[in-house]
């Protein structure tokens, strides 16, 4: 079963937020590279995984859980 959205709306909201974090993650490496401070760099990965992997991990999950019971 594929993922369909029921308003166009929260589709943009999700392209816009995604693009804003991209646009951070990739903007402030560069900034981070030019300016010769990799320590940016490892602080967002440090900081990335711990908190960005569980958030991934619940989203999924309940996801998963209603898609459960609306369709059993």
């Amino acid at each position: 079963m594929t993922a369909q959205w029921r308003f166009g709306t929260g589709f943009i909201i999700t392209i816009v937020g995604a693009g804003l974090g991209l646009g951070y993650i990739w903007h402030s490496a560069c900034i981070a590279g030019g300016n010769g401070g990799a320590l940016l760099l490892l602080v967002d990965l440090i900081f990335l995984q711990p908190i960005g992997l569980p958030l991934v991990i619940a989203k999924l999950a309940t996801g998963t859980a209603r898609r459960r019971r609306r369709s059993g």
